[in-house]
Formats: structure tokens, sequence, C-alpha cells
């Protein structure tokens, strides 16, 4: 099933780098001015909030993976390895959680409180002319698009969450929700709703307030959650590992796991050190301010090239090591049954990472064709913030006219804050996309093969 998503975010991308500019584009956004009658006037903002809605679930996705990678323990029993894929089916306990995620998705993200549907005076003006039509049916498919993304970023949140089953969202699949008391013990143990605010306090929120002092998008990927905030793990049999990287090396032949760890852990250093001087060099380029001199930018520029070669041949002694580990799989039915366990999580890293690539690429494409429109804004703050509150009234009855058009007006401004940033914390992302999917996909393989091993023995 996650391939399926892949595949529809994929199709989404497509759309987004087509038919996004030239004549029909021109054409298009004619039609939609003059749509019922030629009084309405479109969301200019709306692609660029589309922009930012997603940009914000791949930093919260790449989040969870750095909690599930580097923070979660697991074991060969833990039970989140086994939920971190979103239910699916037809029962009554599936519709009622997917209703809760979509309840979380808004308050997350207020993209999908003001956007999320589209009402029936849209559908009916775009009736009648053909690129409002087109433009009506990408929003929608787009929407759809990062909507299940978002769906999928806030089921695993809620498996790594500290609450037991039933506490914060409804129980699933058999699962027995916890008593009110046990609920209460554990939430106020602590002091836990303070403390955990990545649980606890709305996603797009949480980012905003921290770009908004000297932190990059990437800091926050790194910044620590206290171990009670994360789902507690049990081990009836076998030990508990403090990672899923501390659980797969567990499982490599024990004459190589101390050097196999020493040499990835200096090559994800090295990364990491790379990509945030690519990111140095990119916003002195990009700023107009000089704050770096060239001679500097190409001594960053050498520090980069050292690096890379570093990076090879430490790459080179991780292969020849790995190959040597291939040739002795130690089969035991406990390393079997482990291995699943990280198997499960990988796969679901690998696929979030998936997604956010192919999103991510697309989306930097498609924020050079909306700026334009966030350029306008900031030339009339208000009266884009009186369209946006005219589009979202009709989903939004509980708040008056005034109340609305207040919450516009902030929308726009964080917009136009958050542009500034966003070329370098862009590319901070895309880095960390390329450490993550290194980190996993030197360890599939061998973790296939064991897993075969246990097949073949029956």
């Amino acid at each position: 099933m996650k391939k399926i998503k892949y595949l529809a975010m994929a199709g989404a991308c497509a759309l987004i780098l087509s038919g996004c500019g030239g004549a029909a584009m021109q054409m298009a956004g004619g039609l939609a001015s003059g749509m019922m009658g030629g009084g309405a006037q479109s969301n200019s903002l709306k692609g660029v909030e589309m922009d930012f809605t997603f940009v914000d679930q791949v930093t919260s996705m790449l989040r969870v993976n750095e909690l599930m990678l580097t923070r979660m323990e697991i074991s060969s029993d833990a039970e989140w390895p086994l939920a971190v894929m979103r239910p699916e089916g037809e029962g009554a306990d599936i519709a009622a959680y997917d209703s809760w995620l979509e309840q979380k998705l808004k308050e997350d993200f207020s993209y999908f409180e003001y956007y999320g549907e589209l009402s029936g005076m849209e559908m009916l003006g775009a009736i009648g002319s053909m690129g409002q039509m087109f433009n009506t049916a990408k929003d929608r498919i787009l929407t759809e698009a990062i909507k299940s993304v978002g769906m999928d970023l806030e089921h695993q949140r809620q498996v790594l969450d500290y609450r037991p089953d039933g506490c914060v969202s409804p129980a699933y699949g058999g699962a027995q929700s916890a008593s009110e008391s046990v609920c209460a013990a554990v939430e106020k143990e602590n002091n836990r709703t303070k403390l955990c605010g990545f649980f606890n306090a709305p996603l797009e929120d949480q980012l905003f307030e921290f770009l908004s002092g000297d932190h990059s998008a990437a800091d926050w990927l790194d910044t620590p959650v206290d171990d009670l905030c994360l789902r507690p793990v049990t081990a009836l049999s076998g030990s508990i590992h403090k990672n899923v990287n501390a659980a797969f090396i567990s499982l490599l032949p024990e004459h190589l796991s101390e050097e196999i760890q020493a040499v990835e852990s200096n090559i994800t250093e090295m990364t990491e050190q790379k990509s945030d001087l690519e990111a140095q060099i990119k916003q002195a380029e990009a700023s107009e301010e000089n704050s770096i001199s060239a001679d500097e930018i190409t001594a960053l520029k050498q520090q980069v090239t050292d690096l890379e070669e570093q990076i090879k041949a430490g790459q080179a002694t991780y292969a020849k090591l790995f190959e040597e580990a291939m040739g002795a799989v130690e089969g035991t039915d406990a390393n079997v049954v482990l291995a699943r366990q990280v198997r499960r999580v990988i796969g679901a890293v690998d696929g979030n990472l998936s997604i956010a690539s192919t999103g991510a690429v697309a989306v930097m494409a498609k924020m050079v064709i909306d700026m334009k429109d966030l350029a306008r804004a900031g030339l009339d703050p208000l009266g884009t913030a009186a369209v946006m509150a005219g589009e979202a009234a009709g989903k939004n009855e509980a708040l008056t006219a005034e109340e609305l058009q207040q919450k516009m007006q902030e929308r726009v401004e964080r917009l136009i804050k958050r542009s500034i940033s966003f070329l370098p914390n862009a590319l901070g992302i895309l880095n960390r996309i390329m450490v993550q999917r290194d980190l996993v996909s030197s360890k599939v393989e061998y973790l296939d093969k064991l897993i075969k091993i246990g097949e073949k023995q029956g």
C-alpha cells in the first residue's frame, strides 16, 4: 500500500510540474477571476500555503524518522514496529481512527482546516470553465495527496507517543483501550503534557516558533525528545536495544560489529558536516549581503571536496567489511525475530523517504512559480487576507468575519516571514533525506538475507 501512496504522490508531483506556467495558466487564471459572474476573487496564496504545508509535513516526517532510527528502544517483541504502518480496512474501528487522524491533521496543519474540503459553491463555480475546472481538480488532487501523507505522519507520531492506546486516539484492530485512571496517571507523571511538546503542540506552530529564532529546519530534527515522551518498550525474551542501529549492530558477526559501527558513525558524521557546509555555501551565494567573501566560499568548497574524498574512502571500507559480514550471517531464531522487527522499521522509514524526496524536489520547483504570488501579497497583505477569509468563511462557521480576517492577516505575515529562509531550509531538508537514506539502505540487504535464512530453516 505504501508503494501505491508513493505512486500517487509521484503523480501529484507530475501535476505540480506540468501546466504551471505559460499561456494556459494565464488563461485559467483569467477565467478563475471571472467565475460566478466575475465577482469572486481567487486566493492567490493557496498554492504557497500548500507548499509550506507539505514542507512542514516532510520536515515532521523526517523528525519521526529520526526518532524511529535513533531514539526508540526496540526488542524482539516490542509492539511499536508492528504498528508503524497506518491500518487499513472497512471496520467501524478503522473508520473512527481515520476520523481522529483527520482531526489531528487539521489541528497540526491549518491548511486542512481552511481548505481541506471544497465547498458546494467552489465546485459549482468550476462548472463551465475549463480553466477553473483544471485548477479545482489540481487543487483537489494535490490536497488529497498531502492529506494522505499527513495522515500517515499523524499515525506514526501517535505510535511513538508515550500514551497507551485509547488514551488520546481510538483503539483499533482489537487493541484494548487503557482505562481512564491509567491515562490520567501517565499524563500527570512528570508533567508530561508540557514536557512532550512534540506530541502535544501543533506541528506547524512548533516549526514556525523554532524557525523564528536563529535555527534551521535541520536543527529542529535534532532537537532532543525526552525519553519519558516515547512509548515504553518491554522484552519478554532477548534484550532491549537502545535504538534500531544498536539492534542491527547486535545482528552482525561479533568479530566485525565494533569495526562496522565505528566506520558507519564516521561516515554519518562526515556526511552531516558536508551537508552543513553545502547549505552555508548555497545560502552565501544566494545572499545579497556578501557576509562571506569569495575566498571564504572557495575555502568552504575545498572542505566539501576533501570530505567527499574521505566519505568515499570510508564507504569503500564499509563495503568491504559488509561483504565479509554477508558471508558470515548468523541465522539463529532470536536473530531472525529481531531482524524482522528492525526490517519493519527500516521499511517504514524508507517509505517516508521515498515520498519526501519525490515531493520535496517537486515542491521546490512549484515554490519558484508560486513566489510571484507571495510577492504580490506582500504589496497588499490586507486585501490578500480578505480574499483568503472569504474563501475560508464557508468552512469555519465558528469564527466571525472579523476573527477570520485577523487569522488570515496573521497567515499572510507568517508566509512572508517563512519565505525568507525557505531556500536554505529546503536544502537542509534535502540533505537530511540523503543522510537518512544512506543510513537505512546499507542495512536492507543484510537484514533480508538474515530473514531469508530464517525462512529456509523453517
